[in-house]
């Protein structure tokens, strides 16, 4: 496949006017290919788009920023907003257009930041799959139902670079924060002591709170609530124990500081929660009266 690819022509398709039997939004205005790009783009565009790079090297100006580009990567131009980029050499670009009134609709699915204009991604298969699968399309339109799956491909291909994205790593720090977080997921129920990880991994508890925040989103602490959270969500929704049960099996010993983690984290009551999941359920697919043992089971009188 990556021989094919490699040999396909440059196009450009320009598919806004083709109706959508099934449209979710999003629809794509235009898409391209250029195998060895060489100008350089010093313009303002008045569309939202995608380039993603998939060979070659160069750099990308926005908002007066400068950002290496390095394949494979992604990098977003935004509209009424001058940008200035290109190839060093030449690179391998397929850019998809959207018009700008999509722009808020991917910041708000987090699949675009003006902060993080461009970004890499790991093993360019996946996405060089979904480019096979485009190209096919394209040489289909007119046919019914076309123009609906290259809108949900482009989609496909823009979350996979993110979903890659993750597998990169640029800085040591980050390194050793993904050692400890993944030993967190493993055992979410455990008392870590963060203070003691973080001399552990080279930071002081302070650095480590500021790299942690930075690459996870969130304080450490929080985190471990969010993970117990998840799981209380599915007990509360696939199972019938007391709630008093569900937060004890979560190492929360006091069912009301459960129950204001719970509320915080997921805007409802724990109550209301299970009300919500269990009945959107057919009722053969409810969970059925469960008497599980007692955490403290008492012994019987003689």
């Amino acid at each position: 496949m990556e021989g094919i690819l490699k040999n396909m022509d440059d196009f450009y398709i320009h598919v806004a006017p083709f109706p959508r039997l099934h449209s979710l939004g999003r629809n794509v205005e235009s898409i391209g290919l250029m195998t060895r790009k060489s100008v350089q783009m010093n313009t303002t565009f008045s569309t939202f788009n995608f380039s993603v790079i998939f060979e070659g090297e160069g750099e990308f100006n926005l908002d007066g920023r400068r950002w290496p580009v390095k394949a494979p990567c992604v990098i977003t131009q935004w509209p009424r907003i001058h940008a200035k980029y290109g190839p060093f050499k030449h690179w391998e670009e397929l850019y998809i257009v959207y018009s700008a009134e999509n722009q808020p609709l991917f910041e708000a699915m987090n699949m675009a930041s003006r902060q993080r204009p461009v970004w890499s991604f790991g093993d360019p298969g996946p996405v060089r799959k979904i480019q096979a699968q485009i190209a096919t399309l394209i040489s289909k339109l007119g046919d019914p139902g076309v123009v609906d799956r290259l809108d949900r491909l482009c989609d496909l291909m823009i979350v996979e670079t993110h979903l890659g994205s993750a597998s990169i790593v640029e800085h040591p720090q980050e390194m050793e924060i993904r050692k400890i977080r993944a030993m967190v997921d493993a055992q979410p129920l455990e008392n870590h002591d963060f203070e003691a990880l973080a001399y552990e991994h080279g930071f002081s508890p302070a650095n480590l709170r500021r790299h942690w925040e930075k690459y996870v989103g969130t304080p450490p602490w929080r985190y471990v609530m969010q993970l117990r959270i998840q799981q209380a969500c599915r007990l509360l929704a696939e199972t019938r124990l007391p709630i008093g049960e569900i937060a004890l099996r979560l190492k929360f010993q006091d069912p009301l500081y459960f129950s204001r983690v719970f509320r915080s984290i997921t805007r409802q009551t724990a109550r209301d929660y299970r009300r919500q999941h269990q009945s959107t359920l057919p009722p053969d697919r409810r969970p059925p009266d469960t008497k599980s043992p007692s955490i403290n089971p008492r012994r019987p009188r003689r």
